[in-house]
C-alpha cells in the first residue's frame, strides 16, 4: 500500500500598523497628541498612542488680586478669577451743594458678607456702609 505524504500550504500576509490611531472622546476625534482643556472639572486631556485618551488634573494659577477685587468663580471653570464688576454704583453722578448729604447706593454682584465689605473716602476708611440685596 502506498502512502500519500499530506500536503499543507501556507499563506504569508504582511500586517502594517495603521499610519494614524484617533482617539473617540465625548464624541469627537482627536489625533494621537490632540490635548483638550475641560476647564470646568481642571483637567487637561491628551490623545495618546493607539487611542488612548489619558486625562490629568492641572493646577489653578495662584491668584493676586487687586483690593478692588474679589475672587470669584464660574460654573463651567473651576479655577477662581479676580473679579472687578462685584460693586456697580447705581446713583454715581449726584449735584450737591456745600454741606448737603448724599446717599450712595451699590449693587453687590456676588455673594459677601457685610462685615467683608469696606468703604473709603479716598484713602481714608469710613464706617461701613449699608448692605441691602
Amino acid at each position: 500500500a502506498a502512502s500519500v505524504p499530506p500536503t499543507s500550504s501556507f499563506r504569508t500576509e504582511s500586517v502594517s500598523a495603521p499610519t494614524s490611531v484617533k482617539c473617540l472622546y465625548e464624541g469627537a476625534f482627536y489625533n494621537n497628541g490632540d490635548r483638550i482643556e475641560k476647564k470646568a472639572e481642571c483637567q487637561v486631556c491628551t490623545c495618546g498612542d493607539g487611542g488612548n485618551m489619558a486625562c490629568d488634573d492641572f493646577p489653578c494659577p495662584a491668584l493676586s488680586c487687586d483690593d478692588d477685587e474679589l475672587e470669584a468663580h464660574k460654573d463651567d471653570d473651576c479655577c477662581p478669577y479676580c473679579d472687578d464688576s462685584w460693586v456697580e454704583a447705581l446713583n454715581p453722578d449726584n449735584t450737591i451743594k456745600k454741606g448737603q448729604k448724599v446717599v450712595l447706593t451699590c449693587a453687590i454682584h456676588v455673594d459677601v458678607s457685610k462685615k467683608d465689605i469696606v468703604w473709603y473716602r479716598g484713602d481714608k476708611k469710613t464706617q461701613q456702609g449699608n448692605l441691602q440685596k
